[in-house]
């Protein structure tokens, strides 16, 4: 896991040593000047984005690629992950930065931007919340919610059920977006540079806020196939009427030179070479379909072709590794919210709701905002070859979806929620079943006298069962 942004030490208030006896010469000794003890609405901010950044990209975006079979882990730690096997001691770290570390932060965003007069920090800090609230229980399932980030005043928060989870998310989202429409006049703060992904664009948050309302209205697909696809739809038009027309309010994780905030795949093919190569199912797929994307997700093996590792190999040799588009430099940015994710989100919820000419529209939209997004300037060959939903709609939307979610976290909740495109389970795996969850980390069980433990990785959670 990529170490935090030394931000984050400026959020925590200052021990101060108490003293009697001190004399004039020792009178402040005892306080560094380099621990703020009351935090500022911009370091907030840029924290709780590391933080956004960090989990979007890490540890649990890496897993989940391999789980999906975007990637292959082929040596250490992913090797074992790729054999499903995981358990509470691997998810602490994922846990702890999404609560302790974001979630936290986001809530005094929260706060300090109402009390301060700040609506536009306040808006921002709702949305990272659903954010991060969001990752978590698409991980775990039912986590602490109503009851969290209080501090001392309550150790043992319920774990709320995933079904309310999903319903404060959008009240997050909805507070957020509400928050963020005020006029910047009536703020007495504005962001700015210290929005390390829009600069202060609240236009283009505004326009996330509603991709993600449609993505969390479609995660019930399994369990009210008419009314996600309702509310779905209903968001986007919201977010078209905001001025989301293009991929310009894209969100990326973006990243810095320096080892500490670089790119974690470029920092992998570096220094953790064949830990992570890319996975034969998807390299397969998309040389099956001539996609051009190909040579920018994956590299050149030495003989100058693509190769994906076989399932349930460890193989390395002759094995790509993952290319220049998203591993090609320490500053190469990661996309976790895109135009290109709301066409193909409209595309599903518009077959869903019986108008597939919709569909169509969206999913050939859908195409080409991705290819303008990976810096594609034609796909009307490919959208000849591939750009009519066909007899089986659904799996060519979500087929095509996976293709463009290659190293994204959507990627395993479509898989969860669709089972599309289809996958085969690890054959040497310790279960036949590809993972539907993480398990509850250990301090969490150990720490938390309300915790939900769910171990079983095999088990669904609430969105994902039928």
């Amino acid at each position: 896991m990529k170490k935090r942004n030394l931000f984050l030490g400026l959020l925590v208030p200052a021990l101060l040593l108490s003293q009697t006896g001190c004399n004039k010469f020792t009178d402040g000794y005892d306080v560094s000047p380099n621990s703020a003890a009351v935090t500022t609405l911009p370091l907030q901010l840029a924290a709780v984005e590391l933080e956004v950044i960090n989990v979007n990209t890490s540890q649990l975006a890496r897993v989940s690629n391999i789980f999906t079979q975007h990637l292959a882990g082929t040596d250490q730690q992913y090797a074992t992950y790729a054999s499903y096997i995981i358990t509470e001691q691997d998810t602490g770290n994922d846990f702890n930065t999404i609560y302790q570390g974001g979630l936290v932060n986001a809530q005094a965003m929260i706060d300090k931007g109402t009390a301060d007069g700040s609506p536009y920090y306040a808006g921002l800090g709702n949305i990272m919340k659903a954010i991060l609230l969001g990752i978590a229980t698409d991980t775990w399932g039912d986590v602490p919610d109503t009851e969290a980030l209080k501090g001392l005043a309550n150790l043992n928060p319920v774990f709320d059920k995933q079904e309310a989870i999903l319903v404060d998310i959008q009240r997050l989202l909805s507070a957020g977006i509400a928050q963020l429409q005020t006029p910047a006049t009536g703020n007495k703060l504005l962001p700015g540079a210290d929005d390390l992904i829009h600069q202060g664009d609240v236009k283009a948050w505004i326009q996330n806020a509603y991709v993600l309302k449609a993505r969390y209205a479609n995660r019930l697909s399994r369990r009210d196939a008419a009314g996600s696809a309702t509310q779905a739809l209903q968001f986007l038009d919201q977010g078209y009427a905001a001025g989301l027309t293009s991929g310009a309010s894209n969100a990326f994780a973006v990243f810095g030179e320096a080892a500490i905030n670089a790119n974690q795949y470029f920092s992998f093919n570096s220094v953790r070479a064949n830990y992570l190569k890319m996975g034969a199912r998807l390299v397969d797929l998309m040389k099956s379909l001539n996609d051009p994307r190909l040579p920018l997700y994956a590299a050149p093996t030495a003989t100058g072709d693509f190769v994906g590792a076989p399932l349930g190999t460890t193989s390395t040799a002759n094995i790509s590794d993952i290319g220049p588009l998203y591993a090609g430099s320490a500053t190469a940015p990661i996309p976790f919210i895109t135009f290109a994710e709301a066409k193909f989100i409209e595309a599903e919820a518009a077959l869903r709701a019986g108008n597939t000419a919709r569909a169509q529209t969206a999913y050939t939209d859908a195409l080409k905002a991705h290819f303008k997004q990976v810096g594609l300037a034609s796909t009307d060959p490919y959208i000849t070859a591939n750009g009519d939903l066909g007899t089986d709609p659904l799996t060519t939307i979500m087929t095509q979806k996976y293709i463009a979610n290659f190293l994204q976290l959507e990627a395993w909740n479509d898989y969860r929620r669709t089972k599309l495109p289809a996958l085969t389970p690890n054959p040497n795996a310790s279960t036949k079943v590809i993972p539907e969850r993480l398990p509850i980390p250990q301090d969490e069980r150990i720490n938390n006298t309300n915790a939900v433990v769910v171990s079983d990785i095999t088990v669904p959670v609430y969105w994902a069962q039928p």
